[in-house]
């Protein structure tokens, strides 16, 4: 049954090759600015620096049916395109948006979403079987994301006690917290309001146990 489902499809022409070919957008970000006068609160990050990703998504915003097949609201991430169309599929964590069933409607986990170029259609693809295409209203958006590529450095505020600051250091990786990575220390504003970490520099201006009040000198040194 299987060779003759693709071989109906094939027929057909109907059937879409999905394209992996999509590189998400790689950016760096530090905040704040330098020279900056910024005030937080108790464990609030005094400055955040690290290597994000911006991948192209649409959402659907109502429920539709193409086909066979429920469309649920949710969101898909794009994977690729070629000249005629672009390729989405669904994001499992938001949940799935393509539902399918004769006796009872479940989630199609292996269906992906094709928006054409030309029409703006969606289509649905599921493997050995022939694409469908309707019309669903969706809107269009970047998302940043974690990811196995992503890196954050961060210091957090942990207040004050007498006149010695606390800051907290931590390390993200995939949006995980490493706690290898993670340091508490201490430091004496009687020494000097000037205080630092991993190459950062940040000049404390006034403070209290639940607020301070700062400016980044200089952020976390490049990795």
């Amino acid at each position: 049954m299987k060779y003759i489902g693709l071989l109906f499809c094939l027929t057909l022409t109907s059937c879409s090759t999905v394209k992996y070919n999509y590189t998400p957008e790689s950016s760096r970000f530090s905040i704040p600015e330098p020279e900056t006068v910024v005030s937080v609160g108790l464990g609030e990050p005094l400055m955040d620096q690290g290597r994000v990703v911006k991948r192209d998504i649409i959402e659907v915003t109502e429920e539709a049916e193409i086909s066979a097949y429920d469309i649920k609201k949710g969101k898909l991430s794009k994977i690729g395109e070629d000249e005629k169309s672009e390729f989405f599929v669904q994001d499992l964590l938001a949940g799935y948006v393509i539902h399918a069933g004769l006796i009872a409607v479940t989630p199609q986990p292996h269906a992906t979403v094709q928006i054409k170029k030309n029409t703006g259609e969606f289509c649905v693809n599921r493997p050995a079987d022939i694409t469908v295409c309707g019309k669903v209203n969706f809107t269009r958006s970047k998302e940043t994301v974690f990811t196995n590529d992503s890196f954050r450095r961060t210091l957090l505020y942990s207040g004050k006690v007498g006149n010695k600051l606390k800051i907290s250091y931590r390390e993200f990786s995939n949006d995980m917290a490493r706690a290898a990575f993670s340091t508490d220390v201490e430091y004496d504003l009687n020494e000097s309001n000037i205080i630092g970490y991993a190459g950062a520099r940040l000049e404390v201006i006034s403070a209290t146990n639940t607020e301070i009040t700062y400016k980044v000198l200089k952020h976390f040194s490049e990795r």
